[in-house]
């Protein structure tokens, strides 16, 4: 790589200059890992509303540093909201990414059913009105990772059961829900049974 006179600061050269120009870009908000277009599907597609949502929710969740204005040491982290607990509405989130309420509901059901998010509905006092059904949303950590990071160092989920589950399990690499596993076990018996 060669050295490179950037605004007066020395710096690497890539050999590419819209590689170089990148690096003075600073991407913030959302982060969206490519597994999830693997692991968190309808469908068996990538579910982009939920995937959408859920890297909103993580990044309101993501600390903030705090640094020392004078050295730029890093002296502690803060939570980017107000409450113990990300506050979001239907409709905020809605508005925010161009979906109607009821595709953001369905997404965090579907979310919350896979163990990625909980959601708590709470009576709140704002001034002087008090408000119910005030939606609070919390991202499930260790669960997230499982759904981020490779397949083989994954924990599995509940496993799959015969008689029932509406569970999720890690099968030939993919999250897979339960009722897709029972159909296909069903589907290998009658071929089984057309064969012999």
């Amino acid at each position: 790589p060669l050295l490179t006179l950037l605004g007066g600061c020395m710096m690497f050269s890539s050999g590419n200059n819209v590689v170089d120009n990148f690096w003075k870009v600073n991407f913030q908000g959302n982060i969206i890992p490519d597994l999830w277009y693997h692991n968190i599907t309808l469908n068996s597609k990538p579910d982009l509303i939920a995937i959408t949502i859920l890297a909103d929710i993580c990044y309101w969740y993501r600390p903030t540093e705090l640094r020392d204005e004078t050295t730029g040491s890093l002296i502690g982290t803060k939570k980017k909201f107000k409450a113990d607990k990300l506050q979001k509405s239907y409709g905020e989130l809605a508005d925010k990414f161009g979906f109607s309420k009821k595709q953001v509901k369905e997404a965090l059901d579907r979310l919350e059913n896979l163990g990625l998010i909980s959601r708590e509905f709470r009576t709140v006092q704002y001034k002087l009105t008090t408000i119910s059904n005030v939606l609070f949303i919390e991202p499930i950590p260790e669960n997230i990772i499982k759904f981020t990071f490779d397949i083989q160092t994954k924990p599995l989920l509940e496993p799959c059961y015969p008689a029932g589950g509406e569970g999720h399990t890690f099968e030939g690499g993919r999250v897979i829900p339960c009722r897709v596993i029972r159909i296909q076990r069903i589907q290998q018996r009658i071929q089984q049974r057309i064969q012999t």
